[in-house]
């Protein structure tokens, strides 16, 4: 039997919780980042192998590329946008254009030969340019973000079931 850690995480967090979850079957496990573009979906899952899947959510929705990297899984079909204000990060004037958030952005939604321009339809606002920029050059606009806080702490406030598919 063989454990897979398979997780979609942007900035790390998920990774977190996914990576002790997989430790308590075992200490030895592999882990699979659906967050990099590289990925290539190939995984060969046996039947006595457990498949550790962990994805952050926005806005109460898994992101449309986690789902697609993933497999089919139970819930709104066909998979529906999620409709709300853009968060998309903006490059600040701090920006020196090493085009690391380009490289390892999961949707490719920054242009890696100029970095300070992003593709909005494509951004799923996962944050991953904000939490990677070496220069912390990236931000969203204060004012969406004080009303998405708002927002999410109204929704947020009880805690959800866990959903688990077998």
């Amino acid at each position: 039997m063989k454990i897979y850690n398979i997780c979609f995480s942007p900035t790390g967090g998920t990774k977190k919780v996914a990576d002790i979850v997989s430790r308590g079957f075992s200490e030895q496990f592999e882990f699979i980042d659906l967050t990099e573009k590289s990925f290539d979906n190939n995984i060969s899952i046996k039947p006595d192998d457990i498949a550790i899947i962990s994805v952050p959510s926005y806005g109460g929705r898994v992101p449309e590329v986690a789902v697609k990297n993933i497999m089919k899984l139970e819930g709104n079909r066909p998979y529906k946008n999620f409709n709300c204000v853009s968060m998309v990060p903006k490059p600040t004037n701090k920006c020196n254009k090493c085009g690391l958030c380009a490289t390892k952005f999961p949707v490719g939604a920054i242009y890696i030969n100029n970095p300070k321009n992003v593709d909005s339809s494509k951004c799923i606002a996962c944050m991953r340019c904000v939490y990677i920029c070496p220069q912390f050059s990236r931000k969203v606009n204060k004012v969406l973000l004080s009303g998405a806080t708002l927002a999410l702490k109204s929704v947020c406030s009880e805690r959800k079931e866990c959903e688990l598919f077998i």
